[in-house]
């Protein structure tokens, strides 16, 4: 495969190269935290619930060390857990319960408001880490909820739970995805984004509340270190994103959160290889997005190419013919390449180290070191346990990166 018919090869002349995650690495994203939170207490008051039914507001962290790493799957994991609670509390309403979730709101408020008081004590840390021991490329994180044994026995088999985990992809179909988005896009960036009617008015939680991790001077120097050639960089996320750039495709339906993250931290200009990228490259191929999806390897191999070429279309075609096990005329380098993935969970890095032994196979040798973030102890826990070296920041794991690269 050519690169482009009308420019030939991609130049390839970085050898050193930063992949960043997004969410806890280059920004501290309190907007997704708080949106979760939000979502769940939203569907606590449809029912008539106090919040307290509600998990603790750090539990996507622990979602995170288990490698569910999107809130489209924390918000209806925690809230099927909450239902199949319910159902085994109180007599009867298994039986009465709607197929979908709309319809079953009002149905539990009407059920809760004429039952004796609900203990709540739900061990939501201990689902966590069953679920995460599921997961593979290919399905959402949720989906492998439904699959045996199950994971909430009370609602196994009941369409509600179909519709809750199955579709959370799909705007129009899952109304937990939909309540999510309108907390964090706000509800008139919701509107435009997806054409669909705001169920709730509220403001961006991402504008309102996510923090960069990186002091101003130093995304100068890593921009400086690039420019002069010095580095190539590129960040890569599971967050919903615009279509590639050049790709002339319609932003119809694609939520530019990655984009609003990286506009957070100066570093507008860097390629961008997130979820709308990856979603664009899967309808290309006819195929479900997450099988490119960090942990596959093909999200990891694009956001290589891209910081190496800055052409992130092109990127994402070749990434799946290397995946494929297809050569990539030039694609060479005299020294190897050393890819530094700066992450906050293990999905992350191991797609990076897939990358790596494919390009390796390819005859360009490529060296992976991993950088992992982590305050909360669940998230440090799963990083080192991974041996992977742990740092409660990012502006200290970068410069130590940099004092790498500088020979320091």
């Amino acid at each position: 495969m050519s690169w482009s018919a009308a420019t030939g090869p991609l130049p390839m002349n970085r050898e050193t190269i930063f992949l960043f995650d997004i969410d806890g690495v280059l920004v501290e994203p309190l907007g997704y935290r708080r949106a979760v939170h939000a979502a769940l207490a939203y569907f606590a008051r449809q029912m008539g619930l106090p919040d307290s039914c509600l998990p603790p507001e750090d539990i996507p962290a622990l979602f995170e060390a288990h490698r569910v790493t999107s809130e489209w799957d924390m918000v209806p994991v925690c809230l099927a857990a909450l239902l199949d609670h319910l159902a085994g509390q109180l007599p009867g309403l298994l039986q009465e319960l709607p197929p979908t979730l709309s319809a079953a709101l009002p149905v539990l408020r009407r059920h809760l408001q004429g039952s004796p008081p609900v203990d709540f004590s739900i061990d939501y840390a201990g689902l966590i880490p069953l679920l995460g021991a599921r997961l593979a490329p290919g399905r959402a994180p949720a989906e492998f909820a439904l699959d045996p044994p199950p994971l909430f026995p009370h609602l196994a088999g009941h369409p509600l739970l179909e519709d809750l985990l199955g579709h959370t992809r799909d705007i129009h179909r899952s109304l937990t995805t939909r309540i999510f988005q309108q907390f964090t896009l706000g509800s008139q960036a919701f509107t435009r984004t997806y054409g669909l009617p705001a169920e709730l008015e509220t403001s961006s939680f991402l504008q309102q509340y996510d923090r960069p991790c990186l002091s101003p001077s130093l995304v100068t120097g890593l921009l400086n270190a690039r420019d002069q050639g010095i580095l190539a960089l590129a960040a890569y996320t599971l967050r919903p994103s615009l279509p590639p750039q050049s790709s002339e495709s319609s932003a119809n339906s694609y939520a530019p959160e990655a984009e609003m993250a990286l506009e957070r931290t100066g570093l507008s200009s860097l390629p961008l290889i997130g979820f709308g990228r990856i979603r664009w490259l899967a309808g290309r191929h006819g195929v479900d997005p997450e099988r490119y999806l960090k942990p596959s390897p093909v999200q990891a191999l694009a956001a290589v190419l891209a910081a190496r070429s800055g052409r992130e279309k092109d990127s994402l075609l070749a990434a799946v013919k290397l995946a494929a096990g297809d050569p990539l005329p030039g694609l060479h380098s005299s020294a190897g390449l050393e890819v530094h993935v700066f992450e906050d969970s293990c999905g992350g890095i191991e797609a990076v180290q897939a990358a790596a032994e494919i390009l390796n196979r390819c005859g360009l040798p490529t060296q992976v070191h991993a950088w992992g973030i982590a305050v909360h102890p669940g998230k440090a826990a799963a990083l080192k346990a991974a041996g992977v070296p742990v740092f409660p920041g990012t502006q200290h794991a970068v410069r130590r990166a940099l004092s790498s690269v500088r020979g320091d």
